[in-house]
């Protein structure tokens, strides 16, 4: 496996080819060097890469490792995701030919610089095609299929990606964003992997122990093993089987391939730092359930394994007795991935105070 070296917050370099896990599969025609006519891209005149799981790796733009570090605010603007987003939104022709479009209407919101956010649509055409791939319903979600079952045979996608916004307004010359992929597989004999052909300016990565590998042009394939959770980010080997892409401009190009079944993808919700930090609060409730003060938030923006420890205040009139039934530990270490952690301190009255919370009860809370 190849692990990222971070220098400050980001790392550029070239890696290494790696081949973790593909020894079972072989070599030479085994790799997937089937592949189809190297196309040309029309705007640029650069020729993409074949169809195959045996070509040079190449990534030739930063690397994000989100463990303590985020990517640049400015690009948290837009995250390009299909996740929630229908199939039957989209207006499709031709999902399984080069040439085929599909237009989708409001799939995100951009905020700009001034916090105005905007509509955004996004039109996808078909560069490439290899095996029966091609625009896909994935379970009601707009996707990309690849697919040819054939052992050792490589099969994908090739799209372009444009944006613009809903109202018709142009988007300024500085519009960025990022997109997601999530559960990128291995198991033995096949896998499937992803390529930022044109547009990217980062890859982002939660983690440095993954079961993605850096591939092809500015890409990332499964290793290690399987997974299945397409739209959720969850638990760490949700984490350890995605990544995201930092892009600028209203114009990328993406391919999704696989080798030896079919596969098929959706555009997952762009990996952030918040997502992998964790705030620790608590609350201070009588026995039934009544606040007696507003929740304090005591930790903001722990990272995994990071320590937190929080006594119980003194209340005048009350004293501590317990913690709530569904309360975070009073003291602790941040899980992975780390999710915030509410701590609920129960008080019971002492005599002599008259006194009482008018809050609504929570029943949750003791």
């Amino acid at each position: 496996m190849v692990k990222p070296q971070v220098e400050g917050c980001i790392t550029r370099r070239d890696f290494v080819h790696a081949s973790l896990g593909l020894a079972a599969i072989g070599a030479g025609a085994a790799l997937g060097l089937r592949s189809a006519v190297a196309a040309t891209d029309a705007l640029t005149g650069s020729t993409y890469p074949p169809f195959s799981m045996d070509i040079p790796t190449e990534i030739t733009v930063p690397v994000y490792v989100l463990t303590g570090r985020d990517v640049p605010n400015r690009y948290k603007g837009f995250l390009f995701s299909t996740a929630n987003y229908p199939y039957s939104r989209a207006t499709v022709t031709n999902p399984k030919q080069v040439g085929g479009m599909a237009h989708l209407p409001e799939v995100g919101t951009w905020e700009d610089a001034s916090g105005t956010k905007h509509l955004i649509d996004a039109d996808m055409t078909i560069l490439e095609l290899l095996g029966s791939s091609g625009f896909y319903n994935y379970n009601g979600l707009f996707g990309l299929r690849s697919e040819d079952a054939t052992p050792g045979y490589v099969a994908g996608t090739t799209v372009e990606i444009s944006f613009s916004r809903s109202d018709g307004e142009a988007l300024p010359a500085d519009f960025c964003g990022m997109l997601g992929f999530s559960d990128l597989d291995y198991k033995e004999n096949t896998l499937e992997a992803v390529m930022l052909l044109d547009g990217v300016d980062g890859l982002v990565l939660p983690f440095d122990d993954m079961h993605v590998e850096p591939f092809g042009v500015n890409g990332m394939r499964g290793i290690v093993d399987a997974h299945n959770a397409q739209t959720s980010w969850v638990n760490k080997h949700d984490f350890q089987h995605g990544f995201s892409a930092l892009f600028s401009g209203t114009r990328i190009i993406v391919r999704y391939e696989s080798m030896g079944m079919g596969y098929g993808t959706i555009f997952a919700t762009p990996i952030v730092g918040e997502m992998l930090r964790g705030d620790v609060t608590y609350a201070c409730v009588d026995t039934n359930g009544r606040e007696l003060r507003s929740a304090v938030t005591v930790s903001t923006g722990l990272i995994e394994g990071e320590r937190w420890n929080v006594e119980p205040p003194e209340l005048k009139g009350y004293r501590y007795v317990r913690l709530g039934a569904q309360s975070a530990p009073a003291s602790g270490t941040m899980p992975d991935p780390p999710v915030t952690q509410a701590i609920v301190f129960i008080y019971e009255q002492l005599p002599g105070n008259t006194g009482f919370s008018k809050s609504p009860a929570r029943a949750d809370w003791i």
